[in-house]
């Protein structure tokens, strides 16, 4: 469409498709002088493609933290509506990176929501599709992020082996830019994994090396983290690997050290939830 409307005026097609593509994700900076009449003609279609992003993205974000608050019955089909409204606006048009991104969050949460309200088939499909979102984003920290969150729910889903193998798996995603946060979270999720399966020398070492790069972690999350991922939250995780090993004092302990996470009730009684039935879980994977 731009060439067309260049070459009505000008006689010449300046650029293919995948050059103007490279633009509007950022791959390339912005064109020289010399394609000037093409950039600006374009200037405004990018700038829409941009705002109608960041106005898709903007539900998704609230969604998510409305997620602590509200039922996850009630938010469920609001989420499912956006995540089709996105994907018809993204596969009707020629799509960057952050539109991919966009998808993925969208499904993960999704996922999430599924999850929490018995649906296991649908929970899998949307973990899937968001892992499948974060790869065309070519974006490795939400690969993980993604990854991550499936193998977590498949280790709560009775199946730790398979877990334990996606949290591994998460972690080779990282580069050298993931925040410590990130790292500490996936030692977390690697800890309750290997406690579900009754193995205390690799989940205690999992949950020190969750604490260590908690503490070394800067205040700020980092997308597509929207709280901080700080001690308190390695504690919540602690306390559901050590009721999985059986020790209920430490297990306890760790619990009341994560009170300053659990700052809504909703999130306070999914924790309780988690500590009462860990001992189940890991009998099921022993």
């Amino acid at each position: 469409m731009v060439n067309r409307e260049v070459y009505a005026t000008t006689g010449r097609v300046t650029a293919a498709a995948n050059h103007v593509g490279n633009w509007e994700r950022g791959v390339i900076r912005w064109p020289a002088a010399s394609v000037g009449a093409l950039t600006e003609w374009s200037r405004p279609a990018i700038e829409s493609a941009t705002d109608l992003l960041a106005a898709m993205a903007g539900p998704t974000q609230h969604y998510r933290r409305m997620e602590s608050y509200i039922s996850s019955q009630s938010l469920r089909p609001a989420v499912e509506a956006h995540l089709r409204l996105a994907a018809n606006e993204v596969e009707g048009r020629s799509s960057g990176a952050g539109a991919f991104a966009l998808l993925s969050e969208t499904a993960g949460l999704a996922a999430w929501l599924a999850a929490e309200t018995g649906d296991g088939l649908a929970a899998r499909r949307r973990y899937t599709d968001s892992i499948h979102f974060a790869k065309k984003a070519n974006h490795p920290l939400l690969v993980s992020y993604m990854t991550a969150s499936l193998g977590h729910y498949a280790v709560e889903s009775g199946d730790a082996r398979s877990g334990i193998g996606l949290v591994q798996k998460a972690s080779a995603h990282l580069d050298r830019r993931a925040p410590n946060s990130a790292r500490a979270w996936l030692a977390s999720l690697e800890a309750v994994a290997y406690s579900h399966l009754r193995d205390r020398g690799s989940t205690i070492a999992a949950l020190r090396r969750a604490e260590k790069l908690a503490s070394q972690s800067g205040d700020e999350p980092q997308w597509p983290w929207v709280f901080p991922f700080t001690t308190a939250k390695v504690a919540r995780y602690q306390s559901t690997a050590l009721a999985a090993l059986g020790d209920r004092t430490a297990s306890e302990t760790a619990f009341s050290a994560a009170a300053a996470a659990l700052t809504s009730p909703k999130t306070r009684a999914l924790a309780q939830l988690d500590q009462a039935l860990s001992p189940l879980y890991g009998k099921e994977n022993h």
